[in-house]
Formats: structure tokens, sequence, C-alpha cells
């Protein structure tokens, strides 16, 4: 009864707004999540042998920079890509890499609510452009709240699996602001994403502009030949495999 409600009132902010060109810039940060840092330090680390594996741990975790990130959007679609791109320095510092591919790379992050879906441009892993399909995350919502950036948000969650492994997911949304979009592949909620939390990661709205005086123009990714995520899985587990 609480969620129909919820929806309902939801429903009809959206409806407001679709009345006028809603458009927007976040501006993100992310970095490691303090309760990876936390697991590491009170349970993995003691597990762990290889003394040089050991500071590379402690290095990534602690002196690990924060990465800036950047997502644009209208009523109907949006793009997500990290500010900074990797530079021959980066490549060589392995943690400042891993970092930087965690927020999201060199990929672009298409997203269009009409579709519900997601594309993702992705030139590097496979030594060729892809961009993988997929449709926006399901998510369960909740009632609690909080305040991020002066905007109430709302709690939701979901649960996915990467390589057999359970990833908890917390993302925290605004009905405020009626569009389906977040950072990275964080989509599908009522209401803007303002911030995201699992295992190993947060993102952060740091700054946010409605309706900039410059207009938002948004560019979907159209080079690479198109496949699902799960076809574009299949192909990853078959190079790592031949490298292996």
């Amino acid at each position: 009864m609480k969620n129909s409600l919820l929806l309902l009132c939801l429903f009809l902010i959206t409806s407001a707004y679709s009345q006028t060109k809603l458009t927007g810039i976040v501006h993100y940060e992310s970095g490691i999540s303090q309760q990876n840092i936390d697991n590491y330090f009170s349970i993995e680390r003691k597990t762990l042998k290889n003394k040089k594996r050991i500071a590379f741990m402690d290095n990534l975790l602690l002196n690990s920079k924060k990465i800036a990130s950047t997502l644009q959007f209208t009523l109907n679609d949006a793009i997500y890509k990290v500010n900074k791109k990797l530079t021959i320095k980066d490549r060589g510092d392995i943690t400042e890499k891993m970092n930087l591919i965690a927020a999201g790379g060199l990929n672009k992050y298409y997203q269009n609510r009409n579709k519900n879906s997601l594309e993702i441009q992705n030139c590097i892993t496979l030594g060729e452009c892809f961009i993988i399909v997929s449709k926006f995350k399901k998510w369960q919502l909740t009632q609690e709240t909080k305040k991020i950036a002066g905007y109430l948000c709302y709690k939701a969650t979901t649960v996915v699996k990467l390589n057999k492994k359970t990833i908890n997911i917390t993302a925290w949304y605004c009905p405020q602001i009626p569009v389906s979009f977040g950072p990275k592949d964080y989509n599908g909620l009522p209401g803007l994403v303002l911030e995201v939390q699992n295992n190993f990661r947060y993102f952060r709205a740091t700054k946010l502009v409605l309706n900039p005086k410059e207009k938002v123009r948004i560019k979907k990714p159209t080079k690479g030949k198109r496949v699902s995520q799960e076809e574009y899985n299949k192909m990853s587990k078959t190079a790592w495999s031949k490298i292996k």
C-alpha cells in the first residue's frame, strides 16, 4: 500500500515535469566504499601471506584518489562518463588505472527512458568497439529517506551476481527530479539517482545543475557492434581463457 501511494505521488510529479523541458548535469565523485575498506582490514588482510599483495591492497584502499564523472540528461535520455581519461602516466600506476576503470573508465553509458535500456560503448576491453545492450535494473523501493545536496531522496535496494559473488546495492533517488537515470549503470528508479553504495564502491552527487543555460545535447554512441550483456560476457570469458 505504501509503495502504491509513493508511486502515485511520483507519477503526479513526473506528469507535472513532463510539461516542461527538464534537462540537467550531475557531477559525481566516486571512490572505494568504507565497507570495502573495513572488511579488508578486519578480515581479508589477515588471510593474506604475500607481502607484495598486502602492500598493493593497502595502497589501493588507502591512497586511491576520488574520481570525478558527469551525467547529462533530458527527460528521455542521458549519458554518463568519467571526466578524466587514462594517460600514459596513469597506465603505469595500476591503482589509479583500476580506480578509473571501476568508475567507468573510457566507456560511455547511454540510458534511454522510453526503451528502458542501457547501452554501454566499450572500445577497450576486447580490442574493438562494442555497444552492450541491457535493460534498466529492477529495485525494491523503501520509505527510508535522507537529504543529499539539499534534495529529499528515497532509498532503494537491489542485488546482482558478479563472478559468483553477491553484490548488494543501495541507491538514493530523488522523486523531485523525475528521470530514471544515474551514474554508470545505476538506473531504472522513479527519480534521479544522487548516491549509490555497493560492497566495493560509492558514487555521490557533488553538484547538480537543472535546466542549464547551455543546451544539454545527448549524443548516443553508435560506433561498435551491438551485443547483449550475455553475449559480451561470453566473449570476455573466451578472451580471458586464451590469455591464461
